[in-house]
């Protein structure tokens, strides 16, 4: 060290001069000091743990010195540690701004930092002396210093841990409780079986994975009971669940609040197959859903039940959704009720489905708006307007410019770039697809507010449209 000026902290650390990291730790800049702290336990010499613990109770200095007293190892300082422990556990529990070293320190922040390094440290060391007081500070608020003594509880392997750890999750948010979970896995001990059973019907994906994870690795084995039901849940084998049986509905309807996507309408489909009526209601409430999958998928479901009075009223409005696959699962359904509501309601269907009553008329209100005629009854090589041009592109029939419609041509050679529909000019070549524009396959996209994309199906579908639009 240098007889005037700061300690150079870098070069003592490349000498490995412990005496020298050791009277850096008495220098008036705290930031050096910690830094002296941290090296001297990455030295890992037994000769600092004395001046180590002599900064120990030091509110900035003191999470450094711990860390380090860890790495070193030395079982002298075990009880020091776990006086601090204690010490500092208490603050945590109810935070009470020290006389020293108050000044301008976010005191909390170091309170925490105390406790989360004192319990690494222990566990680190690994003398069973520290298991009471670490669970003892199992009961804290502070999540990062909950992982902190879980980890020292698995690190130091005493089955003592196994009750305060299963205890405490009652009580811990779903982040902590993982940290438990993990020490629990560690330990090893069976008597957790029943807990992790219990967390994998928890709504938090992350720990029904931890949850599965462990009773795999204690070798636990599904049989045909609801546990069971709750882990081919997890594991995305809904054939399973229906293998089992009644015990697998309760299950079941309980994962419809958490599960998403492919999981979710496997797990409908499953209930579906079990045919306990107790699921009508569920599935009633999923035919709201935001999902046009999920939607269908109850829809099919409810139709394992024959025809549910209660499903009638959603069944009116779902044969109306703006997706076909789930008006075509509705309309199955639908025929198996013998109500006149019902009836009206498929015959009208078959109108909309057949694309020639009820969508021909709004169709043909649409064209009257154009002066233009229905397509439907003509042929268009016989009316050269712009409307019927292969090279029409964007057609849109909101312009308040345009009345009669009014689209872009891609004929560079005609020389217009805005043509109205109704005009016409000598390079028009014909466009077959316009008679299918009136057809089932072009009203379907237009039915959650028309036109959401009008006339592009004219353009983009196959011959004479008969593909149907994308």
């Amino acid at each position: 060290m240098a007889l005037f000026g700061p300690p150079d902290i870098k070069k003592l650390k490349e000498k490995k001069n412990v005496k020298g990291l050791i009277r850096a730790l008495s220098y008036k800049d705290i930031y050096l000091q910690q830094q002296a702290a941290r090296e001297l336990g990455n030295i890992g010499d037994p000769q600092a743990v004395k001046a180590l613990l002599a900064v120990l109770g030091h509110m900035q200095v003191g999470p450094d010195a711990a860390l380090a007293l860890g790495k070193i190892g030395d079982k002298q300082a075990v009880e020091p540690l776990m006086t601090s422990l204690e010490e500092w556990r208490k603050m945590l529990r109810k935070p009470e701004k020290p006389s020293k070293y108050s000044f301008g320190i976010d005191y909390e922040r170091f309170i925490r930092l105390h406790v989360t390094s004192t319990a690494t440290a222990l566990g680190q060391i690994g003398d069973l002396r520290a298991v009471e007081p670490l669970i003892a500070t199992l009961n804290n608020p502070d999540p990062k210093a909950r992982k902190a003594v879980c980890s020292a509880l698995a690190q130091l392997g005493d089955k003592r841990a196994v009750d305060a750890l299963i205890s405490v999750m009652q009580n811990w948010g779903s982040d902590s409780v993982s940290f438990a979970v993990d020490a629990l896995i560690q330990l090893g001990d069976p008597k957790a079986l029943p807990t992790f059973i219990s967390l994998m019907d928890q709504p938090n994906t992350e720990l029904r994975s931890k949850a599965i994870e462990a009773l795999e690795k204690f070798g636990w084995q599904p049989e045909k009971d609801r546990s069971a039901a709750i882990y081919w849940i997890n594991k995305n084998n809904f054939e399973k669940c229906l293998a089992i049986g009644a015990p697998a509905l309760k299950p079941l309807m309980d994962a419809l609040e958490y599960l998403e996507g492919d999981a979710l309408t496997s797990a409908i489909s499953a209930l579906g197959g079990l045919g306990d009526e107790r699921s009508i209601k569920p599935m009633i409430a999923l035919m709201k859903h935001k999902d046009w999958s999920v939607r269908r998928a109850a829809v099919k479901a409810l139709n394992q039940f024959g025809a549910p009075e209660e499903a009638l009223k959603p069944l009116l409005l779902a044969i109306k959704d703006v997706q076909k696959e789930v008006r075509t699962a509705a309309a199955e359904l639908l025929a198996k009720y013998d109500d006149p509501k019902a009836i009206k309601a498929l015959d009208s269907y078959q109108e909309f489905a057949s694309g020639y009553k009820t969508i021909g008329k709004m169709a043909k209100y649409i064209l009257l708006k154009t002066s233009l005629g229905n397509p439907l009854y003509l042929e268009v090589k016989t009316e050269k307007l712009c409307v019927y041009c292969n090279y029409l592109m964007d057609p849109n029939l909101r312009d308040y410019d345009y009345p009669k419609g009014v689209g872009e041509c891609s004929n560079y050679s005609s020389g217009k770039n805005v043509v109205s529909f109704d005009d016409s000019c000598e390079l028009w070549q014909p466009n077959t697809k316009v008679r299918f524009w009136l057809s089932k396959g072009y009203m379907e996209h237009n039915l959650e507010g028309w036109p959401r994309n009008p006339w592009y199906q004219l353009f983009d579908d196959g011959p004479d449209g008969e593909k149907g639009t994308h």
